[in-house]
């Protein structure tokens, strides 16, 4: 086991601070006393990194660490814990005050107190105020909270060390009740509210929870676990999970009789107010999602079957008139689409890639001016409300910005519109769309979802496109002919891909060719790397590096977005002594941004001041580039599509990624003119056709496929299951029958 060192430290210089996770790398001096202990670097001290609060530079603390070897940086350390002790010196304690107080003030508190341990008479009462110039009951009262709280503090980094738990752990619990001594007092009654902080299962939970002697039989421990195996089902997308396999897997974690997980289940799911809820006796599922598919059923069905036809249009003639003037033919199944949005008021629009889904919006939109109608554009993300706006000629904006919300139970604004088209639906979980049906309050305005439903579904909770095109309750125009197939490119595979046809044959080899727009280049996993190089810098000498779009099916590995985005930015942006860098440490590796990146954000981040008294709010999925670093301010000036100079607090950097390349899955809804796709048989757990086809279908002139046969054809061989278990298809069916019934 590596050696503990305690030392006695002063944080000297903030590396980097991450406010979300708590991971910090900090440079400390070490006291002379413990400079034997430590290995001192170029500058005399040491750099050391790990879970912690926010330092006070120039203060006194005592940590606790191990050291390790950085084959890039050489020697380091490992922070286990940290507390700043209160000083017992009149030095030591005038250098805490000054955390607290101008230095003038420390001053006075001298003059009345000379040679005086202040820090002991505020802790005992024996302090006056009063006699102190310039020192109120405010700031007294300011400096006994500082006090307090690092006693707590201390307090509770020897419980944390006590049970062998990370500060990392409980930071996020910290602000929740705003007191280290009432959070110790709430774990130890329940640890499992642990469970709380991202990235902590039962599991873990469940392990510290036994070191402190918490019963088998404890009813937070079982509902915990049953809590832990519902959120592992919602984590595959289904809103439920099986009663019987919920009972099973749970005994499984907890080694207990099924009778009292039984008993527990039952009693947990009782109330009106019940976080778990059983339907139907065998389904189990927390309230909040079964509540919100329940609001999207009799919503969408309470609008539908309310649905009142456009009078005095005629469909046909405009269709006649629009289609002469634009010299084109529309099939009997597109006109289908414009005669059931004039008679409903919810349409599902579904289309394959090449089917002419945006055509005919395009088409809509120009029909819904001849009326009248007024029409509000969205889309589930970023990258598709442009995609969307670009091909409409209008605006175009993500839901969560249209209604004004950032939590799921945020009260939404108010839209007003007539129509309201949403594309890309097969991105929206349920909970977007309950929010969505919560902020439309024209009760006849119409509208129109659209969705390729061969491409991914939600990564959240729910099935909703596939539920509602299935439940034979709404309008579905499903376009089935794909035009510019013949011309054997893009299109023509995508198609074969969706069909389950075999793309290529086992004797081909190297470089091939599709039509005008596609190149298949067939490549040993080893030489996959020097092939997506010698493509990106080719297309470099045609192209912009933001019109160039690289997908791979993972994040991690040698092929996988994160190390393919730091051979891109080599390629599209490489150092150079007038180009701005901030460098940090990630759990992923070394990043590093560089004025003019092309970044993306993969968290929601609120109130990010653009100016004097101007906010914006930043969404997971929002693009744009780096244009400045400030280091004075410790930001990082960004560019993104909807709003320009967004400063991004080096705390927060560990929300921007590159995005020269991106996940398949992150790429759904936007679209590039050049799309390279990396599917290598390391890859073959990930891939499938409707993950191949999505990749595919971003390509808008050029497709570029780095693979290998086996991995291609396994890949195309396997179809996601467009199932998943949701309530909502069954409370769809149930509301449309009661509903023509009555």
């Amino acid at each position: 086991m590596e050696e503990v060192l305690e030392l006695a430290v002063t944080p000297e210089k903030r590396l980097y601070y991450n406010e979300d996770s708590s991971f910090g790398i900090y440079s400390f001096t070490v006291d002379f006393e413990d400079i034997h202990k430590v290995r001192l670097n170029s500058y005399g001290n040491i750099t050391a990194k790990g879970s912690m609060p926010e330092l006070e530079i120039g203060a006194s603390y005592t940590a606790r660490l191990t050291e390790y070897k950085d084959p890039k940086y050489g020697f380091g350390y490992q922070l286990e814990s940290i507390k700043q002790e209160l000083p017992t010196t009149i030095e030591g304690q005038r250098a805490f005050l000054k955390q607290v107080l101008t230095a003038l003030q420390v001053e006075n508190i001298y003059e009345a107190y000379p040679d005086q341990d202040v820090i002991k008479l505020i802790q005992e009462d024996n302090f006056d105020y009063n006699k102190v110039k310039g020192l109120g009951e405010k700031m007294y009262q300011k400096i006994k909270k500082k006090i307090e709280d690092n006693l707590e503090l201390e307090e509770l980094f020897v419980w944390l060390n006590t049970y062998d738990i990370k500060f990392s752990m409980v930071a996020k619990l910290i602000k929740e009740f705003e007191s280290p001594a009432l959070l110790i007092q709430k774990l130890e009654e329940n640890p499992y509210m642990l469970t709380k902080v991202q990235g902590i299962g039962f599991t873990k939970a469940d392990a510290i929870a036994k070191q402190m002697g918490i019963p088998l039989e404890s009813p937070h421990r079982i509902k915990s676990c049953i809590v832990y195996c519902i959120g592992e089902e919602n984590g595959k997308g289904n809103a439920y999970i099986n009663r019987k396999i919920l009972i099973q897997e749970a005994q499984k974690l907890l080694a207990i009789n099924k009778s009292i997980i039984e008993e527990c289940l039952v009693s947990f799911a009782e109330g009106d107010k019940s976080v778990v809820m059983i339907i139907n006796e065998r389904r189990v599922t927390l309230r909040r999602v079964y509540e919100a598919e329940q609001f999207v059923a009799e919503s969408l069905t309470a609008r539908h079957f309310e649905s009142k036809s456009i009078e005095g249009f005629d469909v046909d003639a405009f269709l006649d008139g629009y289609c002469k003037e634009h010299d084109i033919s529309l099939t009997d199944e597109q006109r289908s689409f414009f005669h059931n949005f004039a008679k409903y008021n919810i349409n599902f629009l579904i289309g394959y890639a090449g089917c002419g889904k945006s055509f005919l919006q395009t088409i809509l939109l120009e029909m819904t001016k001849k009326i009248g109608l007024n029409v509000k554009l969205l889309a589930p993300t970023g990258k598709a409300s442009k995609v969307l706006s670009a091909y409409t000629g209008q605006d175009a904006s993500t839901i969560h910005r249209a209604l004004g919300v950032r939590d799921m139970g945020d009260e939404p604004s108010m839209i007003s519109h007539d129509v309201i088209l949403v594309d890309e639906s097969s991105m929206c979980d349920i909970f977007l769309v309950r929010q969505l049906l919560r902020g439309i309050d024209n009760s006849n305005a119409r509208i129109v979802f659209i969705g390729d439903d061969f491409q991914l579904p939600s990564v959240q909770i729910g099935n909703f496109l596939y539920d509602c095109i299935n439940s034979d309750v709404f309008p579905v125009t499903k376009l089935t002919v794909v035009f510019r197939q013949k011309d054997g490119g893009v299109l023509d595979i995508a198609t074969k891909i969706r069909e389950g046809e075999k793309v290529l044959s086992s004797n081909q080899s190297g470089k091939l060719r599709f039509g005008k727009d596609a190149i298949i280049h067939l490549a040993q996993p080893r030489h996959i790397v020097d092939g997506y190089k010698f493509y990106y810098k080719k297309m470099l000498e045609r192209f912009d590096a933001e019109d160039i779009m690289v997908l791979s099916p993972t994040r991690k590995g040698d092929l996988g977005v994160f190390e393919i985005n730091k051979h891109l930015q080599e390629l599209a942006n490489p150092p150079s002594d007038n180009k701005k860098e901030h460098t940090v440490n990630t759990k992923m590796g070394e990043v590093t941004y560089r004025v003019g990146d092309f970044v993306m954000n993969i968290a929601n981040t609120y109130d990010l001041e653009i100016s004097e008294g101007v906010t914006v709010d930043i969404f997971n999925g929002d693009t744009g580039r780096i244009v400045d670093i400030n280091k004075e301010d410790k930001v990082v000036i960004i560019d993104f599509v909807d709003c320009a100079n967004v400063p991004i607090s080096f705390n927060d950097i560990s929300k921007i990624v590159h995005s020269y390349c991106m996940t398949i899955h992150k790429s759904q809804g936007s679209g590039s003119p050049v799309v390279m796709v990396i599917a290598d048989k390391s890859h073959t757990y990930q891939l499938n056709a409707n993950l191949l086809y999505t990749g595919w279908t971003r390509a808008k002139k050029y497709l570029i496929a780095l693979t290998q046969v086996d991995a291609m054809n396994s890949g195309i061989r396997k179809v996601a299951s467009t199932k998943r278990k949701s309530f909502l298809g069954e409370l769809l069916e149930e509301l449309g029958t009661l509903a023509k019934t009555a």
